[in-house]
């Protein structure tokens, strides 16, 4: 009929309920948007790496990469207040597209002819999915618990169904009780049908529950957070050092869900490994380093493989300031080809063998390597070929320990043990803490910010424990490892910051009758 319109790649309900396998197509579907280069946007919005990046890595205490160049007015929390800024309209944008697309799996999969158990397993997976967003969406647009009056200032617009109708906003009680229903909903499917995902870039039993243990942590709901943790906790084995100093490019049983490339696959010059891996393409050919918080990064043995991990100065053999204030840098904090640091650098590299590997892997090292650069994440491929980490074990381990120190009645013992289980894997010299109360909390938070690092936690912890943004430059003897214009202490609830709570975008409020 040449009145048809519909695309022709397009299924309307009927179609899609017609066997019920064609939801297993769309769910792949949703994976690779999670990856995908979103073009209206500008050719760096590549999903959940821009997210992760932009709020999670850069706004946060322990991480400055130099490429991005003037992008204070960003981590410094000065945009939070503008409904046109890219940064906060992608993430919104981008969350409701997987949300909308979860949606339309929603709408009709009861429906759907076929299999029983594939019907609950896709169903548990639309699900996970749509509760991962919008665990997301309260946090960058929400206030943080401790300031929304128990649950009842603004939360997101809770979108259920697959209508083009525009919604109100919700209470932030309200999201938490929808993400608690969807996990809830989603882990009894999934037990129901007996199936589980298969690969790492899927939704599964154990993002859902990690979703929850995840949801209940920022809502302070203590008990909660520390229960479902636990599931994963005593089910899940930790990576080794070996395995954690193997550059963070390919899955491992450790982790929960992340995202998929190959070279077939390949965002090019806009993956999180293009930017930030250490064999990639931007530090070999462009020279720019992702640099780790010199406080935090001094702070661990020279044993834990964690701050192996970085160029520190007491790996190296090399002294910052003494390059810094000598004008031996060639920039920012990289020193110049040819002096002594820059080959204990080079060398240094070579000498960890999990980074060796990865530097032969795709013959591209370092052209600039920095003081306190990252060896953490690395590539498997040209210009930036990698699968990416955005929920693994350790991240559940920590968040029981945290929990169970903040519940009614601590468990301090089962706390100090979790973490020994974290850290003593990574650094042979890590005594069993003995700490209790507030001193064994921070020691909790000090470790998740070395174990996490660069995985897109920073800004999310900070901005849920009510914490200040810290950080300290390195210019005229300065402790730190940031820029003028990054060195910045920014409180939790400082004027102008908005609570640290980013403003619904213009995109929805102009053409949302409902708010």
């Amino acid at each position: 009929d040449y009145l048809e319109t519909r695309p022709t790649n397009a299924l309307n309900k009927d179609q899609l309920a017609s066997n019920v396998e064609n939801y297993g197509t769309y769910i792949n579907g949703i994976n690779l948007l999670m990856v995908y280069q979103q073009g209206a946007f500008g050719q760096g919005y590549c999903g959940m790496f821009n997210l992760l990046n932009f709020h999670g890595n850069l706004c946060g205490n322990d991480l400055s990469y130099e490429y991005f160049g003037n992008a204070s007015p960003l981590t410094n929390m000065k945009y939070t207040s503008n409904d046109q800024a890219a940064w906060s309209s992608y993430s919104w944008w981008f969350l409701y597209q997987i949300i909308g697309q979860a949606n339309r799996i929603l709408a009709s999969i009861d429906d759907a002819q076929g299999d029983n158990d594939l019907r609950d397993f896709y169903k548990a997976q639309a699900l996970t999915y749509r509760a991962y967003c919008y665990q997301y969406l309260v946090q960058i647009f929400s206030k943080r618990w401790m300031d929304s009056n128990n649950g009842s200032s603004e939360g997101v617009i809770l979108k259920l169904d697959d209508s083009n109708e525009t919604g109100a906003v919700s209470s932030l009680a309200e999201c938490y009780a929808q993400i608690y229903k969807d996990c809830d909903d989603a882990i009894a499917l999934y037990n129901q049908s007996g199936m589980d995902a298969s690969n790492f870039y899927e939704p599964s039993l154990a993002l859902a529950i990690g979703v929850k243990a995840r949801a209940a942590l920022c809502r302070e709901d203590w008990e909660t957070a520390a229960t479902y943790a636990a599931m994963i906790s005593d089910s899940y084995d930790l990576m080794s050092a070996t395995e954690f100093q193997s550059g963070f490019h390919t899955a491992n049983n450790e982790w929960i869900f992340g995202g998929y490339g190959d070279e077939n696959e390949n965002m090019w010059y806009y993956t999180f490994g293009s930017y930030y891996g250490y064999n990639g393409y931007y530090s070999g050919a462009g020279g720019y380093s992702l640099v780790g918080n010199r406080e935090l990064v001094d702070a661990l043995a020279d044993e834990d493989a964690r701050k192996q991990l970085f160029l520190a100065e007491s790996l190296i053999g090399a002294n910052l300031q003494e390059y810094a204030q000598g004008g031996m840098m060639a920039r920012y904090l990289s020193p110049a080809p040819g002096t002594p640091a820059y080959n204990n650098m080079m060398s240094y590299m070579m000498s960890v063998p999990g980074v060796y590997a990865n530097l032969r892997s795709t013959g591209y090292a370092p052209a600039l390597p920095a003081f306190y650069g990252q060896l953490k994440f690395g590539v498997f491929g040209l210009p930036g070929i990698h699968h990416s980490v955005y929920m693994r074990a350790a991240e559940m381990y920590l968040t029981q320990a945290e929990a169970l120190c903040k519940q009614a009645t601590p468990d301090y013992a089962t706390a100090q043990d979790l973490l020994y289980a974290v850290n003593s894997r990574v650094d042979p010299t890590y005594q069993k803490s003995t700490k209790t109360g507030q001193e064994l909390i921070d020691e909790i938070l000090f470790y998740r910010r070395a174990e996490l690092w660069g995985e897109g936690h920073d800004w999310f912890d900070l901005k849920r424990t009510g914490a200040s943004i810290s950080r300290k430059g390195y210019a005229n003897g300065g402790a730190g490892s940031f820029g003028a214009l990054y060195a910045v202490t920014v409180g939790p609830n400082d004027n102008g910051t908005n609570d640290w709570t980013w403003v619904i975008p213009m995109s929805e409020t102009q053409y949302n009758d409902a708010m």
